[in-house]
């Protein structure tokens, strides 16, 4: 890499990061709604291959000399503390919400008759397999999608543009394939799952901002986790622990 000229690498590096902006919508794309309906192994095989190649992405980056995405600074304790109360917080509100205003009024229905579908697609239905998927994501996805998103594409935009608006094109960037996942739960661009895709944005951008206040990526990984484990339990509850049977 190092006999590539620097403004070759620099302009490689722009391109990396644009396309890291945009290929998550496109995997999510592939694997959950035009393989959603495939046999497996297909759905299975795209998602791990998308996976694949979101870690690809931004090892180029950092061969063609982007700044490490993972610095090496062991996290202080209240650092710890602050990303683990930030995803309880999070989590709480998103509980409430859920169970006190959108189980009653039924706007969940559509959600929890496609994720069905879906469990049933990724042979995750039963309970073993479903808490180890769930586990998966909590403990590890959540890691690996701070890294991409806070540590490669949030980093990367900061090389060129001011901070703040790094911050809010990599929010909405990480929103947007959630919006899809959303529109396909809820079968469109309903004003829920708008509403929904920009609490996701929203906070994405707490997390770039504890990524950018702390130095390194432990507590919005941290925070992310404990977010998506109360998913995982909200979701189990609603599609198969009988809250709504």
């Amino acid at each position: 890499m190092n006999a590539v000229p620097p403004n070759d690498r620099a302009a490689a590096r722009r391109a990396l990061v644009v396309l890291g902006l945009v290929v998550p919508t496109a995997i999510t794309w592939l694997y959950f709604i035009r393989l959603g309906d495939a046999a497996p192994p297909w759905p299975q095989a795209a998602f791990a291959g998308g996976k694949l190649l979101l870690l690809a992405l931004p090892i180029t980056w950092i061969l063609l000399g982007g700044r490490g995405l993972w610095p090496r600074i062991r996290p202080r304790r209240g650092q710890l503390v602050e990303g683990a109360l930030l995803g309880a917080a999070i989590s709480a509100a998103g509980l409430v919400a859920t169970f006190a205003w959108l189980v009653p009024t039924g706007a969940l229905q559509p959600l929890i008759e496609t994720s069905l579908e879906r469990r049933a697609a990724f042979g995750i239905d039963a309970p073993l397999a479903f808490a180890a998927f769930g586990l998966f994501y909590a403990l590890i996805h959540s890691g690996l999608e701070e890294w991409y998103w806070r540590g490669f594409v949030l980093t990367g935009l900061d090389e060129r543009l001011p901070r703040r608006w790094a911050m809010v094109i990599a929010a909405i960037a990480f929103a947007a394939h959630h919006l899809l996942l959303l529109a396909t739960f809820f079968g469109g661009l309903t004003p829920l799952a708008l509403l929904l895709a920009a609490c996701v944005a929203f906070g994405g951008w707490l997390w770039s901002a504890m990524r950018m206040r702390h130095g390194h990526l432990y507590g919005a990984w941290l925070s992310h986790g404990v977010v998506d484990a109360a998913i995982f339990v909200a979701g189990w509850l609603l599609a198969g622990g009988g809250v709504m049977g």
